[in-house]
C-alpha cells in the first residue's frame, strides 16, 4: 500500500513536469516569462532525490511487511486453514438448522406450527388467530366458570401467545446473526493483513446481539414461571375459599340438627 502511493506521488510529479513543459512551450510562443525553467529545475533537482529516497523507503517496509510481520506464504497457509475449517462445518451445521421438527396431524394445528418454525418473524394477531384455532377461542363466558378462572386462563393465554410470537422473532433474529456470521467467516478466509482487528469487532457486536436475544427469551422464560407461579398461589387461594365455604356449610348443618 505504501509503496503504491510513492508510485502515484512520482507519477503525479512525471504528470506535473510534463505538463509544465508543453505549457512552457505555448507559453514561449505568446512570450509570457513564468520561470517555467526554474519550475522544472526545482522538480527533477531538489525533489528528484527525495522521491526516490520516499520510494526506497516504501519498498524497505514493505519488505520488512513480507518478510517479517505478513509473510504471504504464512498467509496464504492461514487463510487455507480457515477455509478447510469453515467447510469442515458449515454443511451439516445448516442441516441441523433446517432439521424438519413439525409432527401435527390436524390441519390447522400443522399450520400453526409450520409458521412457528418457518424462522419469520410472525404478527401477534396472526399467532394469536392461530393459537386459538388450536386451543380455542378466549375469554370463557362466566356461565362456563367462575371469573377467578376466567382470569387465569386469559392470563396464561396471554403469556402463551406472547412466548410463541417472541420466539418467532428470535428465529428470524437468529437466522440474520447466521448469515452474518457466515459472511465474516468467508471474510477472515480472504482478508488483508492488519483487518484481523476490524472482523473481530464485527464478531464481537454479533455476539453482543446474540446475547441480546438470548435474555429476551430467559426473560419470557422468567414470566412463564411468574405465571405458573400465580396460577399455583391462586389454585391454593381458591382451595381455601372452598375449604372455609365447607366448614361453614358443615358448621351450619351442625348447629341445625342440634
Amino acid at each position: 500500500m505504501k509503496t503504491r502511493l510513492g508510485r502515484l506521488f512520482t507519477r503525479a510529479l512525471l504528470g506535473l513536469v510534463i505538463v509544465i513543459y508543453f505549457c512552457g512551450g505555448v507559453v514561449g510562443q505568446f512570450n509570457y516569462p513564468y520561470g517555467i525553467n526554474d519550475v522544472l529545475n526545482t522538480i527533477t533537482g531538489s525533489l528528484g532525490p527525495s522521491v526516490g529516497s520516499i520510494n526506497g523507503s516504501f519498498s524497505s517496509i514493505q519488505n520488512t511487511e513480507q518478510t517479517i510481520v505478513f509473510p504471504p506464504a504464512v498467509m496464504a497457509m492461514t487463510q487455507g486453514n480457515i477455509t478447510s475449517i469453515v467447510n469442515s462445518y458449515r454443511g451439516w451445521m445448516a442441516q441441523v438448522y433446517t432439521q424438519p421438527l413439525s409432527s401435527a396431524q390436524v390441519p390447522s394445528n400443522s399450520q400453526f406450527e409450520s409458521v412457528l418454525h418457518s424462522g419469520t418473524n410472525t404478527t401477534t394477531p396472526t399467532i394469536t388467530t392461530m393459537y386459538q384455532n388450536a386451543y380455542g377461542a378466549g375469554p370463557i363466558s362466566s356461565s362456563a366458570a367462575p371469573p377467578t378462572i376466567q382470569q387465569i386462563v386469559d392470563m396464561n393465554d396471554a403469556h402463551a401467545i406472547s412466548a410463541l410470537s417472541l420466539a418467532t422473532a428470535t428465529d428470524q433474529s437468529a437466522s440474520n446473526l447466521i448469515t452474518m456470521a457466515n459472511q465474516i467467516e468467508d471474510q477472515s478466509s480472504a482478508t488483508a493483513p492488519g483487518t484481523a482487528d476490524q472482523l473481530s469487532a464485527q464478531a464481537m457486536a454479533l455476539q453482543l446481539q446474540s446475547l441480546s436475544a438470548q435474555h429476551q427469551l430467559l426473560a419470557s422464560q422468567l414470566r412463564q414461571e411468574a405465571g405458573l407461579l400465580a396460577q399455583m398461589t391462586s389454585d391454593m387461594k381458591r382451595s381455601a375459599t372452598n375449604t372455609q365455604g365447607m366448614n361453614n356449610v358443615l358448621q351450619n348443618l351442625t348447629t341445625n340438627n342440634k
